[in-house]
């Protein structure tokens, strides 16, 4: 699954000028996130392991998020986490900036025991 994508990567760096994927990459996810009051988009981070997993995954993007909303749930949960997956891979131009970067996989995290994978 290395079909990943980031649209707006290119030109909000190029546009500022310096382009820096890590730059690209908040902003890119700050503005297609700041929609929903329930969720904040915080940040990202990239976990390279050192052996493929069962899966063949070996580069991932954890997307973290806050939920603003302590008494979420379970159902609206998941629905936010489908619409943070959605919008990432209807971002074909993300996809494929991430895929070139090598990332396998798109996660997604509420607090830091637990992640959702994007499929």
């Amino acid at each position: 699954m290395k079909k990943l994508a980031i649209t707006s990567l290119l030109s909000l760096g190029l546009l500022q000028g310096c382009y820096s994927p890590e730059n690209a990459l908040e902003k890119t996810f700050a503005t297609d996130f700041s929609d929903n009051p329930d969720i904040r988009f915080i940040g990202h981070e990239s976990i390279q392991r050192d052996q493929v997993d069962k899966y063949g995954n070996e580069k991932y993007l954890i997307l973290d998020f806050k939920n603003d909303d302590p008494f979420m749930d379970e159902q609206t949960l998941q629905a936010n986490i489908n619409k943070i997956c959605k919008t990432v891979f209807e971002n074909h131009g993300l996809v494929k900036n991430l895929s070139d970067q090598g990332y396998d996989m798109v996660s997604v995290s509420f607090d830091p025991k637990s992640q959702y994978d994007c499929l």
